[in-house]
């Protein structure tokens, strides 16, 4: 078949008729590195199109034209040279870079033994499957095998269930059967191929396991030890259920599956496809987002997890019941179907946002940490109470340079925090006890009606804004408002001195 080339090419015709002519003397060192393959590619293809990259707005119609020029210039003496010219625009840079962090697809055959199967609605398989056979495929794909369960492996030395997994393949492995509760996956294509009902062969497109992952991932644990045992005899019951990832029904089979054992509503974020947008964006950095629980992650300039993630998205609201919820509760704001995840969450968020308001988070953290072992009594409740609250009221002094379009060199951020938080958290501690009376501080910051009137103070405290003639008018509460004086902490945020 004749081969095509394309060559990205900059906006400007004689760059592109100098590398057509094959003339490199001008070409910057980048391009002499690979002056060789160039050559060679030139040398044998049968068709040449020109691939236009930009990072700007756009090619201006000059350009364009000046461009399509050259492909009609007779004087090129180059037939290969043809149009279209194609545009390489800065989404489809966006998209190719997520895609080279994309999980690849799963396709195995695997065999089914004593097979059963159900046509209407959904093409479903069910059969044995012996769990050496399963323990392959998590060899061989790792985390792509469970692309979209709501965990990945949580590991067997805190999990007494996947002890008493690797206990039964261990010392009962012909009775694991009966004493698991099976294996679940979503297959774009079920094709059964040669076998008889007694044993026969599927071939799977795009395999995911959505229940059974701690199964498949304990064994495969146990058979990586130093003395794995013989688990020939063990088998277990998969269902294969023909269903794309796109629309709705995977994501309601994949949690209704999972209902069935101890999850937390975050765990269902696994499902959302904006975790795994911002995984491969965050992958980019160099760093991975685990947006699924596994096994432990220690959280590192390298490891960001789920839950850090909602907290810092969190303190950046304007809304002040957020850090209510963080600390009274969290489902409110993890619940993939509440309208606050979704606003923490949503289609605009970028990676490089997520990334640094985690990396500040974590450090008031570390510092609110450090006033609580410093410190005693009430104020001592209050940092460690109130962590969200002054948390919330910090982070949105760092919008700025959350927003920036890179991630944040961390080593420069204790330097940074170092006097604005303690003017922070000094002015919490005396405004707490100044103010408070009737309850401690544990009672006061799970109380949303405590807490909003106490970060409506402090933001207006520690932002310079008392006395300020814009306040009083937007303390008057209105019936309109989403949230309490929504109006007074949107004027707040918004005006946060910025660090």
């Amino acid at each position: 078949m004749p081969c095509q080339r394309k060559f990205i090419a900059s906006p400007h015709s004689k760059r592109a008729w100098l590398l057509i002519r094959q003339e490199f003397d001008t070409f910057n060192d980048h391009f002499q590195q690979r002056k060789v393959e160039i050559e060679e590619s030139l040398g044998t293809c049968s068709a040449i199109r020109l691939l236009i990259a930009y990072c700007g707005p756009g090619v201006s119609q000059h350009a364009e034209t000046t461009i399509e020029q050259l492909i009609g210039d007779d004087s090129l003496d180059e037939e290969r040279l043809s149009a279209p010219i194609e545009y390489f625009t800065p989404p489809e840079f966006t998209s190719a870079l997520r895609g080279l962090h994309a999980y690849q697809r799963v396709n195995a055959t695997i065999n089914l033994k004593n097979y059963g199967k159900v046509e209407e609605p959904r093409k479903t398989y069910f059969g044995l499957i012996h769990m050496q056979e399963l323990v392959e495929l998590h060899q061989n794909h790792g985390k792509a095998l469970y692309e979209q369960n709501i965990r990945y492996f949580l590991g067997s030395n805190k999990s007494d269930v996947n002890k008493s997994i690797q206990k039964t393949l261990k010392e009962e492995p012909a009775n694991f059967f009966y004493l698991n509760n099976g294996v679940t996956a979503l297959c774009d294509k079920i094709d059964p191929k040669n076998g008889t009902k007694a044993s026969k062969k599927f071939k799977l497109l795009n395999l995911s396991i959505i229940n059974g992952a701690q199964t498949v991932a304990s064994a495969a644990e146990l058979m990586q030890s130093a003395n794995p045992p013989d688990i020939s005899n063990a088998k277990v019951l998969l269902t294969l259920i023909q269903s794309t990832s796109a629309g709705d029904f995977s994501p309601k089979v994949t949690r209704a599956r999972n209902h069935q054992n101890p999850v937390s509503t975050a765990n269902f974020a696994s499902l959302d496809p904006q975790q795994e947008r911002l995984r491969q964006e965050l992958a980019c950095f160099g760093i991975n987002y685990h947006y699924r629980p596994e096994a432990l992650v220690i959280p590192s300039d390298a490891n960001i997890l789920l839950a850090e993630a909602i907290t810092a998205l969190a303190y950046l609201e304007p809304d002040p019941r957020y850090a209510v919820w963080l600390k009274a509760s969290p489902a409110a704001i993890n619940d993939t179907a509440s309208a606050h995840y979704q606003t923490i969450f949503s289609d605009s968020l970028r990676g490089v946002r997520l990334v640094n308001a985690v990396l500040f988070t974590r450090h008031i953290h570390r510092l609110l940490k450090a006033a609580d072992a410093g410190s005693s009594g009430v104020e001592r409740l209050v940092y460690r109470h109130g962590l969200h609250a002054i948390g919330a009221v910090l982070v949105k002094r760092l919008r700025n340079r959350i927003d920036m379009a890179q991630t944040f060199n961390t080593a420069g951020i204790g330097q940074l925090l170092s006097h604005p938080f303690d003017e922070l958290r000094q002015q919490a501690a005396d405004l707490f006890q100044a103010w408070v009376t009737g309850c401690g501080p544990l009672a006061h910051f799970k109380s949303q009606e405590r807490t909003v009137p106490f970060v409506n103070a402090l933001m207006t405290l520690n932002y310079g804004f008392t006395g300020h003639p814009a306040i009083a008018p937007l303390n008057i509460a209105r019936s309109t408002d989403v949230f309490p004086l929504a109006r007074l902490f949107n004027f707040l945020s918004q005006q946060a001195p910025q660090i």
